[in-house]
């Protein structure tokens, strides 16, 4: 599994996790978003999205996904939005 850290602000991170076998040639994934602004209790949320087309390698998907997780703490996109449209 391919996983990528990108910490939006302080106290708040986004994990990318992409699964992915020798010979695979489309990827998708999901994304954790992890909040430790509040003290003593950390809140994770999973979140997936639809895939209107898969990205080409892992690291693709993670960049993709990096993007969508900011883009749900933002309130711009929400869980099961579309990602990578093209």
């Amino acid at each position: 599994m391919t996983s990528q850290l990108s910490e939006y602000r302080p106290g708040i991170e986004i994990h990318a996790n992409v699964p992915n076998t020798p010979g695979q040639t489309s990827f998708t994934g999901w994304i954790v978003i992890v909040d430790k602004t509040n003290g003593s209790h950390v809140t994770e949320t999973r979140v997936t999205p639809k895939w209107a087309n898969p990205a080409h390698t892992a690291e693709e998907a993670c960049r993709i996904l990096i993007k969508y997780g900011r883009e749900v703490i933002e309130g711009i996109a929400h869980g099961g939005d579309f990602v990578n449209n093209g």
